[in-house]
């Protein structure tokens, strides 16, 4: 875009930009040739259309005559239509009245053809010597528009009024619709302005100093081309160009390629701003050698005194925040994830209101989505307003006590209603000395407690389950040791047959116990190889019947039943404890009928006995450890149904699951299952074997 700042001609006057509209008051021909001539040799030379509208007292033929003097090639300019001078009457008034729109119209379509045709703008001049009084008000609301507008305008209008048709009042609305005035004063032209138009050009000056020294950078922007027409000196150093660079170039130029290209950028802020009106929001710019960055941007559309309408932006370089915001955001992520990654309840509360602003995934075990529990109160984790109350006091007092941080037990309550114990760890968070925020750590401490009452209960166990047996044995060998002499051989014999039929069975109860110690620690490991089942079993039942002479024991199995990848050891724990409970369970004796079947995927393996049943309440017990039965039939016989228990996770460790199948007085029936495989598990399993041998040693 070349240059906005236009020779004129005229000493007193000097330089002008497009858009200027100022005046004239002569009194003679001369004043009028004085002016006029040097103003469109001017133009003339800058390659600027000119239009010379005149009236008297300079005619058309004396404007040329006047003008020829000074420019030797007038004709030249004539001839290739770069000057046209018209008379008033065939400007103004060429339907006999003047028409302000049409004389509007015609110059906006004169400076149209002057840039279609390769010149830089449009000079023009009018004599208004043809006015009458009757036609003052429409020219000067005519005036006004132009004044108006021109700016939006290659343009510049130099309009010419005799002093002697002027009364003072026709003065003031003149000098009002122009930018100054020219008037001749002891045979020098001197440069007039009205207060308004003073007080508008010092508050723009005033303006363009704030822009100039402002923080911000502010640039302004046709509406109509997306022209940059001003930046001030912060918006050009901010996107690294020099003072003036960045004028007359395309808008697009400060946005960075993102999923859009620049130009796509830009065309949605106009688009947003022609239905808005305003628009802000951050903006991924660049600078001029390509490095990008962030700036946070103002922009609004504004009617210019010299660009016209424009789009003001204030631009904010936000880099560094943006960074920090982002080295911020990972920090928040990281810790996110770690506090997701935590087998504990973790939750952020809003004092003094006590309302959730955040909790970690692991809320799910207490049975609600984190996105549930945010923004409500914590009441609702407390089985009663009691416990709710009691916990808020916990915390007055410790803040009271100058502590920030919270040990507490504490009872809560599941989203199900389950009421369950959990530890809290509670951090204290001030501002200014104001409680703002308390984070709470829950772990679910109900294994522990119930882990607490094992232990109780195993300590039960030895005084009962392992004291039996020892008392059988320790009294057998003393019988047989002091009595020796008055026993028969087959008195001894039995003694020793008691004794050693409780030897095994307190050493099966010593093998359920490290079964069990190594679930609960989590360190069972198997030693899967292809074994036998129906081996297994008949080999196990050989075991039992020396505890039994009122059982009669069945073995019913397929033909062709494959082997199957199993701890064999393992195995022969979980058949020996089923059917133990089955001689147990039928103390009448009966049959005791052990059975597998081929499924699909899986060998079904079942024990049933003829025994008293076990009632439904409970089956439900039967598979935990230290589970006391209510029917007391069952307890003076079994106590604490510890094989059951181990029977259940070793089943679960082979990849199976158990039940039973049972009624009062119509006995019971126990299944499990082990998966059939074509192949054996992986070398993990290997890896423990000498382990598994120490072990089963």
């Amino acid at each position: 875009m070349e240059t906005k700042i236009r020779e004129t001609g005229i000493d007193v006057v000097g330089n002008i930009p497009w858009g200027t509209h100022f005046c004239q008051f002569y009194q003679t021909r001369e004043d009028l040739i004085d002016i006029l001539v040097p103003y469109f040799k001017a133009g003339l030379e800058s390659n600027e259309f000119c239009v010379w509208v005149t009236s008297e007292p300079l005619g058309v033929e004396e404007a040329k005559v006047a003008l020829r003097t000074v420019v030797r090639n007038l004709d030249d300019y004539i001839a290739k239509g770069q000057i046209e001078l018209f008379d008033a009457s065939q400007w103004y008034t060429p339907s006999g009245k003047f028409d302000s729109d049409a004389v509007l119209q015609g110059w906006i379509e004169k400076e149209n053809q002057a840039l279609e045709r390769g010149f830089e703008g449009l000079r023009v001049t009018g004599n208004t010597m043809w006015l009458e009084k009757e036609d003052w008000r429409d020219f000067t609301d005519y005036e006004a528009s132009i004044d108006h507008i021109i700016s939006n305008y290659r343009m510049v209008a130099l309009c010419t009024y005799s002093l002697d048709k002027c009364r003072a009042s026709e003065l003031v609305d003149v000098i009002s619709n122009h930018q100054f005035a020219l008037i001749r004063r002891e045979g020098e032209w001197e440069i007039i302005e009205s207060a308004e138009r003073k007080r508008i050009e010092e508050s723009l000056r005033l303006e363009t100093e704030i822009t100039a020294n402002m923080a911000e950078g502010v640039y302004l922007v046709g509406t109509d081309d997306g022209i940059i027409r001003y930046a001030n000196p912060k918006c050009e150093a901010m996107f690294g160009y020099e003072p003036g660079e960045m004028l007359g170039r395309h808008v697009s130029i400060v946005n960075s390629s993102t999923e859009k290209d620049p130009e796509e950028t830009t065309k949605d802020i106009m688009g947003l701003l022609d239905r808005d009106g305003v628009w802000n929001g951050e903006v991924n710019s660049i600078k001029k050698d390509g490095t990008p960055f962030w700036c946070y941007a103002n922009v609004s559309v504004f009617d210019h005194h010299e660009y016209g309408r424009v789009l003001v932006s204030v631009h904010t370089d936000i880099t560094e925040r943006k960074r920090a915001d982002e080295a911020l955001q990972e920090s928040y992520d990281y810790l996110e994830r770690l506090t997701n990654s935590m087998w504990d309840a973790v939750f952020s509360v809003r004092m003094p209101e006590r309302v959730i602003e955040w909790a970690n995934d692991s809320f799910r075990l207490i049975g609600y989505d984190p996105e549930e529990c945010v923004g409500r109160t914590t009441e609702f984790l407390y089985p009663d307003k009691s416990d709710f109350l009691d916990f808020g006091n916990k915390i007055k007092s410790a803040i009271a006590a100058g502590r920030d941080i919270l040990h507490t037990e504490q009872l809560l309550k599941r989203k199900s209603g389950e009421v369950f114990s959990a530890e809290l760890t509670t951090t204290v968070y001030k501002e200014k000395g104001e409680v703002v925020r308390v984070t709470s750590i829950v772990r679910d401490i109900t294994d522990r407690k119930k882990l607490d009452q094992l232990k109780d209960d195993f300590i039960g166990l030895v005084s009962h389950e392992l004291r039996s047996p020892l008392t059988v044995i320790t009294g057998a060998v003393n019988t047989a040791l002091t009595e020796a002499e008055h026993l028969s051989p087959e008195e001894t014999r039995q003694l020793l047959r008691d004794a050693a039929l409780e030897a095994d069975s307190l050493s099966h109860i010593l093998t359920n116990l490290m079964e069990l110690s190594r679930v609960q620690a989590d360190r069972l490991f198997l030693f899967n190889e292809p074994i036998n089942v129906e081996k297994v079993i008949r080999g196990t039942i050989e075991k039992i019947k020396r505890q039994s002479s009122v059982h009669q024991f069945v073995l019913d199995t397929p033909d062709g039943l494959p082997s199957v990848y199993a701890d064999e050891l393992r195995m022969e724990c979980i058949v020996y404890n089923l059917l133990e409970n089955a001689v147990k369970y039928s103390p009448q004796g009966g049959e005791i009928r052990a059975f597998v079947k081929l499924g699909e995927e899986h060998l079904v393996i079942g024990i049933s006995d003829q025994g008293t049943g076990i009632p439904r309440a409970d089956q439900a017990k039967l598979f935990k450890p230290f589970q006391r039965l209510e029917d007391s039939r069952l307890d003076k016989v079994n106590g604490f149904g510890l094989g059951l228990s181990v029977c259940h996770r070793l089943v679960e460790a082979h990849g199976g699951r158990i039940w039973v199948e049972s009624e009062p007085g119509k006995g019971s029936t126990f299944f499990f299952t082990i998966p059939l495989s074509d192949s054996q598990p992986g070398s993990d399993h290997l890896e423990n074997k000498e382990f598994q041998q120490q072990q089963s040693h």
